[in-house]
């Protein structure tokens, strides 16, 4: 288990070598892993309401741009093949999701690449800040485009510095709703069935 409050006062890693030495160590572990299975605890804070609420599911990933993000109760499934991105209910309907909210768009694509790393040297969509406490990384992304800047503040990935994959996503968004993804129980480079992808 992470400790926030240890990463909060961490050592900021101010200068572009520290941070090129930790992108490499990211991206030589996303290189390695061709997919992973794991579950996931996503908590949402909403600021108005001042409540909290808890979703539970699984997550499956493989390399080539290949996301299915499955909530257990109630049973939904975002379904990212490719280009390709739909949702499916438990009666396994599918609605072909062009029609997606930005906010929603936004936190798949903020997952897809938060696992592969990609989002760390995309300087044209974000600022980064770099944090390093024991046994933990944590990068902050604050985004530039204005688009983006009117769903999220401030996007915060947590990588563990055994492996350097992703554990903990912290998602800020504009209005005051903070929404944070737990991943658990990584089972790294396994097979995954094809359909799990279908869209």
């Amino acid at each position: 288990m992470l400790f926030f409050p240890l990463l909060a006062c961490g050592q900021k890693l101010s200068t572009l070598e520290q941070q090129a030495s930790v992108i490499e160590q990211i991206a030589s572990s996303a290189g390695a892993m061709k997919s992973m299975v794991c579950n996931f605890v996503q908590t949402r804070e909403i600021s108005v309401l001042n409540q909290k609420i808890v979703s539970n599911g699984k997550m499956y990933y493989r390399a080539g741009n290949m996301l299915r993000w499955e909530y257990t109760s109630p049973y939904n499934a975002l379904i990212i093949n490719g280009k390709k991105t739909a949702m499916k209910n438990k009666d396994g309907k599918t609605a072909v999701s062009s029609g997606m909210s930005y906010l929603f768009k936004g936190i798949s694509d903020i997952m897809l690449n938060g696992i592969s790393g990609k989002n760390l040297t995309d300087k044209k969509r974000f600022n980064v800040e770099m944090y390093l406490a024991e046994g933990a990384c944590k990068v902050v992304l604050m985004p530039k485009q204005a688009q983006m800047k009117r769903a999220f503040t401030e996007i915060s990935i947590v990588f563990n510095t055994k492996h350097y994959l992703a554990d903990k996503v912290i998602i800020k968004e504009a209005g005051g709703n903070i929404t944070t993804i737990e991943l658990t129980d990584k089972q790294i480079n396994t097979k995954i069935d094809d359909s799990i992808f279908d869209i």
